[in-house]
């Protein structure tokens, strides 16, 4: 039965890393839902956090073949009770002749205004994915642009 996983990779800094895995990912069948990349604490060294679904079997086999990828460091799979996940939202929102009771509304649902005019707000917004689909909906009634990160997170 498939259900959905987080793997959390620890890999060289080099070009090519991160499309030798996604290749590979993509070889064996798997719809990637997200991936995010960046550097860790460890010079040359980043973490890649991908989240896709999967039953157990194939994830294990998965996880094999990623630890034989030269680059690859280490896997491992972020579980939702021994780890913090999350991702990071931007929406820029055009504003109407309401703008105060606008972004006093947005602020009031967990966003952050980063930027604010006459015309348009970028709000930020982070939690789980859930979360950030809930605070969307709630600006329904308005024109907006989304830009996400996918998911990231770390073991506890």
């Amino acid at each position: 039965m498939k259900r959905f996983h987080i793997l959390n990779l620890l890999v060289k800094d080099e070009p090519g890393t991160l499309i030798r895995i996604a290749g590979l990912i993509w070889r064996r069948g798997f719809n990637i839902d997200t991936i995010t990349v960046g550097k860790t604490e460890i010079s040359k060294v980043s973490r890649i956090v991908i989240s896709l679904n999967s039953d157990e079997h194939i994830l294990e086999q998965l996880k094999k073949q990623l630890s034989k990828v030269v680059a690859v460091l280490k896997v491992s799979e972020l579980k939702e009770n021994e780890s913090i996940v999350g991702e990071l939202c931007y929406i820029k929102i055009e504003l109407n002749d309401k703008k105060d009771e606008t972004l006093n509304q947005i602020e009031a649902n967990g966003g952050r205004v980063v930027h604010s005019d006459e015309t348009i707000a970028i709000i930020s917004i982070t939690g789980n994915a859930q979360e950030i689909d809930k605070f969307i909906t709630t600006l329904k009634n308005y024109k907006i642009n989304i830009a996400r990160t996918g998911l990231t997170g770390i073991g506890k």
